[in-house]
């Protein structure tokens, strides 16, 4: 089945998102970078994300945003550099909403972790380009604990959807999970960034979803 989305699968990569940098001026808006396993995946400040390559979702999303001065993009989105929260807002709440669809109730724990009954199941890292007032670029960094049942004894408090499944529930087809994920995710975009106060709704929505 043909993808909706323009999603570039790799094998092994250091970072998505040190990828998608690398890459961003030949990626188009909503480009999607997903890999199979990272050597030096990222967290926030100087924390790493682990991961067993093959067993979970590592990927990022490339936004890129029209200037209101010039014009100069195909992207019908304009964030300023002030809002840039709600990029993050949809991202949380996109996982959330992923999961809930696979009967798995999470949480968000500020600033960008995503819980299930205490434990952690989801890292985001979130990193914009800024030009005057605008924002013009985000990678959005998610990492995603799917199929993974064993983890590092010194991770603290890991989980993964099929551990939040039912007992010997069979592996989830990551390729359709990301598929699944960028739909919820562009919905969001849809919804909330193109009309007037949809920036306060989502943030009740947001708040609504918070531990």
């Amino acid at each position: 089945m043909k993808s909706k989305y323009d999603i570039i699968w790799i094998d092994n990569v250091d970072s998505t998102n040190d990828e998608a940098r690398r890459r961003l001026s030949d990626l188009d808006n909503l480009s999607v970078l997903s890999a199979l396993s990272q050597t030096k995946g990222r967290g926030q400040g100087t924390n790493t994300w682990i991961s067993e390559p093959e067993k979970n979702l590592l990927f990022s999303i490339v936004l890129k945003y029209a200037s209101p001065t010039t014009g100069q993009s195909t992207s019908p989105l304009s964030v300023q550099a002030h809002d840039q929260i709600v990029i993050s807002q949809i991202a949380a709440l996109s996982v959330v909403d992923l999961l809930a669809a696979h009967d798995i109730e999470a949480g968000i724990k500020l600033p960008n972790d995503i819980f299930v009954a205490g434990k952690k199941i989801c890292g985001i890292l979130i990193e914009h380009t800024v030009q005057g007032m605008w924002l013009r670029s985000s990678v959005i960094g998610i990492g995603l604990n799917v199929n993974q049942r064993n983890f590092d004894v010194n991770l603290p408090n890991p989980t993964s959807m099929v551990l939040c499944s039912r007992e010997n529930e069979a592996d989830i087809d990551t390729g359709e999970l990301l598929e699944e994920f960028m739909t919820i995710f562009t919905g969001y975009l849809d919804r909330f960034c193109h009309i007037t106060g949809g920036y306060n709704r989502l943030e009740k929505l947001f708040n609504a979803a918070l531990i």
